[in-house]
């Protein structure tokens, strides 16, 4: 039961790209606060945080919406989140920040992990590339990150990544102003 679920999560993942790349994927946007679906993300990821004994932490300036896909963005912020709590030392933390600079919004998810080196920084957005999961022994698809860069790219917005191995990651949305 738990194989078949990894493989229809995977399936659904490769679907969404395969759409993304047709320029095909239907976005539902609507009005969002983002603040809201942050503090949602970090409730929904606590038990998981718990078990590393990682903190969890949320900092987002209040009523920051956006016109974007809902689920879309929850998805952006669980993998990111679940990536930063994954990822990081025990007994570190993972912190989702959200702020509005220059009117664009930024929603940055950082942690105090194993960091991603130099070499391998540009092509965590390739699909299937797992930066040395053996030293982690964490598993995925190698999918997440670029679902995450598509997303960005559809809202009109991009993904940047600040990392350094042993001190940990900084991955950082970048989303446009609303259009009025």
């Amino acid at each position: 039961l738990q194989q078949a679920k990894k493989m229809s999560a995977l399936l659904r993942q490769l679907l969404f790209l395969a759409r993304a790349d047709r320029g095909v994927q239907k976005l539902q946007p609507e009005t969002i606060d983002l603040s809201e679906i942050a503090g949602l993300v970090a409730e929904e990821l606590q038990g998981m945080a718990e078990k590393r004994q990682i903190r969890l932490e949320t900092e987002a300036e209040p009523g920051l919406t956006a016109r974007a896909d809902e689920t879309m963005m929850m998805r952006v912020f669980l993998n990111l989140l679940s990536n930063a709590v994954k990822y990081g030392k025990e007994g570190g933390f993972a912190r989702l920040r959200l702020w509005r600079e220059g009117g664009w919004i930024a929603g940055e998810v950082r942690d105090d992990g194993i960091g991603i080196e130099k070499e391998a920084q540009e092509k965590v957005w390739q699909r299937f590339f797992q930066a040395e999961p053996s030293r982690t022994g964490a598993s995925g698809a190698g999918l997440g990150l670029s679902m995450v860069q598509k997303i960005a790219q559809l809202h009109g917005g991009h993904m940047t990544l600040e990392s350094v191995p042993g001190l940990g990651s900084a991955f950082t949305l970048h989303l446009p102003p609303e259009k009025k």
